[in-house]
């Protein structure tokens, strides 16, 4: 099992303003349960289903760096995680 991390419309570094959207991808139908993760901890999860995007507000977070780590499970007990991917908000003028 392997899942996939994609940023849609967030760039790098990216504005802090505005609604951004992550997407994660299990390589397989049989996901209980893909949760994304970030500096602050969960920011979303979503059960039976394969593929999901999540919506992220950065302004929630600020001009910093975060981390996000999704991790999806098999119904069996099984999980994977995508690769680290960071995100540098910075603020505008």
């Amino acid at each position: 099992m392997s899942a996939t991390l994609t940023l849609l419309d967030l760039t790098n570094p990216a504005p802090v303003q505005g609604t951004y959207h992550i997407q994660v991808a299990a390589n397989t139908n049989t996901v209980s349960l893909i949760t994304l993760y970030s500096t602050g901890g969960a920011l979303g999860a979503v059960t039976n289903q394969s593929t999901v995007t999540f919506p992220w507000l950065e302004q929630i977070y600020g001009p910093d760096c975060i981390l996000s780590m999704p991790l999806s499970r098999l119904p069996m007990g099984l999980s994977t995680r995508t690769g680290t991917q960071w995100v540098q908000l910075v603020s505008t003028p």
